[in-house]
This record gives C-alpha cells, sequence and structure tokens, in this order.
C-alpha cells in the first residue's frame, strides 16, 4: 500500500487512516483509534504489511528519518538495542 502525504507532509493518508506528524517527536500518529488505541504509523504500517511485532521488539527507520515510512525502510529491533541508537 501506498502512504499519501498531504498538508506539506505534515499528515499521511494510509489504508483509509490519517496520522498527523507530531512537531516534537517527528513521529506520526494516528488521529483515531484502530481496534482499541492510537498508533504510530510506522507501527502500523509493519502490522499491516508484515503482521505482530514480537513482545520486546521495536519497529526502527533504518536511515533514521522518522518520514520515511516505507516498510523497505524498517527493521525489528529487541527494545534494549533500538533504545541504544
Amino acid at each position: 500500500m501506498i502512504i499519501e502525504y498531504i498538508e506539506n507532509g505534515d499528515v499521511a493518508i494510509y489504508n483509509g487512516y490519517r496520522f498527523r506528524r507530531d512537531k516534537k517527536t517527528g513521529y506520526y500518529l494516528s488521529s483515531r483509534q484502530i481496534g482499541r488505541k492510537r498508533k504510530r504509523l510506522h507501527v502500523y504500517v509493519w502490522e499491516n504489511e508484515r503482521g505482530e511485532i514480537p513482545a520486546g521488539y521495536h519497529v526502527h527507520h533504518k536511515d533514521e528519518d522518522k518520514g520515511n515510512n516505507d516498510i523497505s525502510n524498517f527493521v525489528l529491533l529487541p527494545g534494549g538495542k533500538h533504545a541504544g541508537l
């Protein structure tokens, strides 16, 4: 699926959901709940394309650009290793 960016990149649309970029963190957060909670775009893309994220793992942007939410830019890392980057 393709991510559409609008409003100068401040809003992303993916799979019918809107995600707004948080100016403080740089992450995109869903405007409404997906399932039972609001989700970050990179997490939702991973779950939609690859399935559930194992407990203790985080989705990492390989190029460290939080605006690049293409599935090819993601890798799963153990939480401790991800925090150290």
